[in-house]
């Protein structure tokens, strides 16, 4: 089962290596974030890790100022990976923010996928959130817009978890052809999962693992609840 494993890797170079080459997520872009002297944050451009592989580290990277270099040294999000589904947890089930009831909220989720056999890695964003990452290889498979439904529906409810078996069957009878044939029909979602739904897709940054947080200065890590 792939694996982020972080902790394995020494440079955040050989980090995105292992997501681009060992994982196969060849669409992995990053970015950095940096403030004005107003305080308010910005965001560089998005790169794709395959423009900047094959570049010496003086060479300037294509419509940045930064060198690769430079580049590796600043970065601090990457994307969403094709194959990961990626349960985002800023809130609890009733809306509460509060760190202390985020981290027993998300606790609960975890422990109840991995009760199914349902198993993942989990990070603290270095701020208030938790990131818990499951991998489907086989959402490769299928077009932009079909894998993003199938995430949809496995962010949303609890019951996917009740049904995991069936997963794997629905992925290999084909891409669906209407919303009732993604891999959970709207209509079974009994319990939704307060996540957050934007990270359905590959167009969406996440703090990278062992990189400081924007907001609060803190390295992401993993834990273990």
């Amino acid at each position: 089962m792939p694996k982020l494993d972080r902790e394995s890797y020494n440079s955040v170079e050989s980090y995105l290596f292992h997501l681009y080459n060992d994982l196969g997520c060849i669409d992995l872009e990053m970015c950095y974030n940096y403030k004005f002297p107003d305080g308010t944050v910005g965001f560089s451009k998005w790169i794709r890790f395959d423009t900047i592989m094959c570049l010496d580290y003086d060479e300037y990277i294509k419509g940045t100022n930064d060198t690769k270099k430079e580049f590796l040294q600043k970065i601090t999000h990457r994307s969403v990976l094709d194959i990961e589904v990626l349960y985002d947890f800023d809130e609890d089930d009733k809306g509460n923010k509060n760190q202390k009831e985020i981290y027993a909220y998300a606790k609960k989720c975890i422990k109840l996928m991995e009760e199914k056999g349902i198993y993942g890695e989990t990070y603290s964003t270095g701020s208030k959130g938790i990131h818990h990452s499951v991998f489907y290889p086989e959402l490769r498979t299928f077009s932009r817009s079909i894998r993003e439904k199938h995430k949809l529906a496995l962010l949303r409810t609890y019951r996917i978890i009740e049904r995991h078996n069936v997963i794997r069957n629905k992925f290999n009878q084909g891409e669906p052809k209407s919303e009732k044939d993604t891999i959970i029909s709207m209509s079974e979602i009994k319990t939704e999962i307060s996540a957050d739904l934007n990270k359905k897709s590959n167009r969406c940054m996440i703090a990278l693992e062992g990189s400081k947080h924007w907001k609060s200065g803190k390295i992401k890590k993993r834990i273990y609840l």
